[in-house]
């Protein structure tokens, strides 16, 4: 192992950089995975520059569906990922720090509002 004198002084620039995190849910999967278990066709991205916001979400997402109980039977709060980064400080510490905002690229698209709802009803 090298010692360099500034090695932390750079790991906190890194913590200024907020980048934007992407995450393609087209296609999700609702239980096992991540390489087997029952997919579902789902049409989100979610983005955020939060990543415990993008974990939460996706983590209601799994929820809505109801199929993997490890997931469905513990709130979106209580999952041990989520957790451990709100005690690391990585982003949002509860619901109250969030603000969904869900947009349709087909416009008025019933499924998707449906489907959002319950995603944010999740992270309350």
């Amino acid at each position: 192992m090298v010692y360099h004198r500034d090695f932390n002084a750079e790991h906190a620039d890194h913590q200024a950089l907020r980048p934007l995190i992407i995450a393609d849910g087209l296609r999700c999967m609702v239980a096992g995975g991540p390489w087997h278990g029952e997919a579902e066709q789902t049409n989100l991205i979610l983005a955020s520059r939060d990543m415990i916001a993008l974990d939460a979400a996706g983590v209601g997402l799994l929820k809505h569906f109801g199929r993997w109980d490890e997931v469905t039977n513990i709130s979106v709060w209580e999952q041990r990922q989520i957790k451990r980064a709100v005690e690391l400080g990585l982003g949002a510490k509860g619901p109250e720090e969030l603000e969904l905002i869900a947009r349709s690229l087909l416009g008025r698209d019933e499924e998707f509002s449906k489907l959002t709802e319950a995603i944010e009803a999740h992270l309350k």
